[in-house]
């Protein structure tokens, strides 16, 4: 082997999972305003160069009604209509060549170790209030050990306290 060529083991580069890291990556990227007769839906999207992306979808009385966290191909979905689901963000040629969104292939039921991360990663997402970050999180349904909190804000308030 010449120095030109690379060893063995070494065509593809390790990525480790970093929620904090990947958290204060995303930086939002655009909010738009959707107006018809009946309703308004502002949505906005938060971005990261490290596979991540965040889109949160509000009514006009400022209530989230849609998230969704991807990473390295994991998505971890809530809205009001079906509630929390998980799943894979499935990339394909044609669909790369022609620009469109990934299909989604959703699990059977929602798998706690991806909440878990895409929860992580919203804790630490520096565009978002903490009163934002805690509706997010109280969505994807994590709920705090009643023996410790006397509710579930005090205990994220806590969180984000100790992150500071």
């Amino acid at each position: 082997m010449n120095n030109k060529e690379s060893p063995p083991g070494n065509k593809y580069s390790i990525i480790i999972f970093n929620a904090k890291e990947i958290g204060l990556s995303l930086k939002e990227v655009a909010v738009e305003v959707i107006k018809s007769e009946s309703s308004e839906i502002e949505s906005r999207w938060f971005h990261s160069k490290k596979d991540a992306d965040l889109f949160i979808w509000k009514d006009k009385n400022k209530n989230i009604i849609k998230q969704q966290v991807t990473f390295f191909g994991q998505l971890i979905e809530w809205n009001i209509a079906e509630g929390l689901r998980t799943g894979l963000l499935i990339e394909d040629e044609i669909s790369q060549k022609m620009g469109s969104s990934p299909l989604i292939k959703f699990d059977v039921k929602p798998q706690k170790p991806a909440v878990d991360q895409g929860v992580d990663i919203v804790e630490h997402v520096p565009g978002l209030s903490n009163d934002e970050k805690i509706r997010i999180i109280e969505n994807f349904g994590i709920l705090a050990p009643k023996a410790k909190f006397k509710t579930l804000t005090t205990y994220l308030l806590g969180i984000f306290k100790k992150r500071k």
